[in-house]
């Protein structure tokens, strides 16, 4: 894999690796993914947060661990309802989407 996913800050394992702005916005849309998937599936260690709480969650790691332009654009599509339908079908996901806000 070429480039791939990354936390934001990129700190450096070796001198090649790539920071910030650096790593393709694709990459950085997968690592917001990947920890939003690992927030909401029950796993062995760890039960699926309620999808509210996984938001938040997600807008602290903003900046630090995650792109803050992918975090903003996920929260305000969020924010307007955009992933209702895709959290209610989605098979395995552990948390309603009509848990969302305590509705």
């Amino acid at each position: 894999m070429r480039h791939p996913p990354r936390a934001l800050p990129g700190r450096r394992v070796s001198r090649r690796a790539l920071r910030g702005e650096e790593i393709p916005l694709l990459a950085r849309i997968i690592a917001w993914r990947d920890v939003f998937d690992a927030m909401n599936h029950r796993s062995s260690y760890q039960n699926a947060f309620p999808v509210a709480e996984a938001v938040d969650r997600i807008n602290q790691m903003k900046g630090k661990k995650l792109d803050p332009q992918v975090v903003e654009a996920f929260t305000r599509a969020y924010g307007e309802h955009e992933f209702d339908d895709i959290l209610a079908s989605r098979a395995g996901l552990g948390v309603a989407a009509a848990e969302r806000d305590g509705r």
